[in-house]
């Protein structure tokens, strides 16, 4: 039986996952590769993909500068040591690097486009975008000169998207070879949205454990909702018991920033730079590594500055699955009867609630905070309460106290129903 906990990996782009946490700066803007077993095809899965839909020429202007970051997950070949997989694992790009230089990339015009190019981990990137009625759609993605998208690319594009509140583009790729499928997203940032640049976070004197870094306060902007889809096709438990999950955050939070969900389907991928998804994973994937993975949050940050641009939960259904076999309970039981069981939705209430946690801008607790409770900590103890406790309140409320808002935000209501009258039950 796997141990299940939760876990943490600190960087410019943040996912946090379920193996043991790495030592790693928070500042390092290392591109995050998650290898996993099974079809990484999973995470997009029934979603809305909009191929390669055009960005709008306003918004690539001469002086535009972006960051840029990268997320990817790629599946861990069967069996390395069979004969013929040899030469077929595909090479991490990234490991290679020692030269860790990132600068900022520049737009230029090419013949019918415009080019952005930078380096990026020692990377030398270069997007070309190809001009079309009203905007540009992407022509090619090169690193260190080998096509990643675009003609010779073994990859698809399979989704792109731009934010002009935010200031940033995505372009999702899938490469559906077995033993080599990866599902990934380049993402750039614009440093100077409406002309001006944006400031890097005051860094606080914080006894608290931020994603980026201890008193790196790095968080959404609120002046508008922020808003969690509520994806995938699922019982409505589940809806419920998320939306409810939200709801406590929303209680910890006050004035300082609106959270809200809603049920969506389908719904963007995780790639899309202005849907913030909460999904439902049913088939099996598992993230390689000697910790059970039961949710999943990546966090990208907006560049170097102090906002979060985008992210998303992944909870996986298939460990929950695995808890069930190792319990021992029959098949025939499971379905309406378990999620309605205390216990099965305390256990996938306290991972929503983890994640959550995550997603706005909390780390794992490290060993400074031995003893300390918390929902982010990796006691099954403090899990189980499914609960906020003291210092998860105030840690949240200090990441977010310097940007309050002027109106109460109003709570978020549940919009799944109960069927068969059964009554769901859930911790205080």
């Amino acid at each position: 039986m796997k141990n299940s906990v939760f876990c943490l990996f600190a960087l410019s782009l943040v996912v946090a996952g379920c193996q043991p946490k790495k030592s790693k700066d928070p500042k390092d803007s290392s591109p995050q590769i998650t290898t996993v077993k099974g079809d990484p095809g999973v995470f997009v899965k029934d979603t809305a993909l909009a191929g390669n839909a055009p960005i709008p020429s306003e918004f690539l202007t001469p002086e535009a500068q972006f960051a840029a970051n990268v997320v990817e997950f790629v599946e861990e070949p069967r069996d390395v040591a069979e004969e013929a997989l040899k030469g077929q694992v595909p090479e991490n790009r990234w490991e290679s690097q020692k030269e860790k230089k990132t600068t900022v990339f520049g737009l230029t015009a090419i013949d019918g486009g415009v080019r952005l190019q930078g380096l990026y981990v020692g990377v030398d990137v270069i997007v070309n975008l190809l001009s079309v009625d009203g905007g540009y759609v992407l022509s090619s993605l090169l690193m260190d000169g080998q096509p990643t998208l675009g003609e010779g690319s073994p990859n698809e594009l399979i989704h792109s998207s731009y934010s002009q509140g935010t200031g940033s583009l995505s372009f999702m790729y899938q490469n559906k070879t077995v033993g080599k499928r990866v599902v990934g997203t380049f993402y750039l940032a614009r440093m100077n949205p409406n002309g001006q640049n944006l400031s890097k976070p005051t860094i606080l004197e914080s006894a608290y454990a931020y994603l980026f870094g201890a008193g790196v306060p790095v968080h959404w902007k609120n002046d508008k909702p922020t808003k969690l889809l509520l994806c995938s096709a699922y019982p409505d438990q589940l809806a419920l018991a998320t939306q409810k999950m939200v709801s406590k955050w929303q209680e910890a939070l006050g004035q300082r920033l609106q959270l809200i969900s809603e049920v969506a389907a389908p719904c963007p991928p995780f790639g899309d730079v202005n849907a913030h998804t909460i999904n439902f994973v049913d088939e099996w994937i598992e993230i390689t590594g000697d910790w059970a993975v039961k949710g999943q949050t990546s966090v990208v940050r907006l560049g170097e500055s102090e906002f979060i641009m985008d992210a998303d939960i992944f909870i996986n259904l298939g460990e929950f699955q695995e808890n069930l076999d190792n319990i021992g309970v029959p098949e025939k039981v499971r379905g309406e009867r378990v999620m309605n069981s205390p216990s099965f939705m305390a256990d996938l209430s306290s991972t929503i609630l983890h994640e959550i946690g995550h997603l706005l801008g909390l780390d794992h607790l490290g060993a400074q905070f031995k003893d300390q409770p918390s929902v982010m900590s990796y006691s099954q103890k403090d899990r189980a309460q499914v609960k906020l406790f003291d210092y998860d309140l105030k840690a949240v409320r200090e990441l977010y106290d310097a940007h309050v808002v002027t109106e109460k935000p109003s709570a978020p209501t549940a919009q799944a129903e109960e069927k068969n009258d059964g009554e769901l039950v859930l911790p205080n």
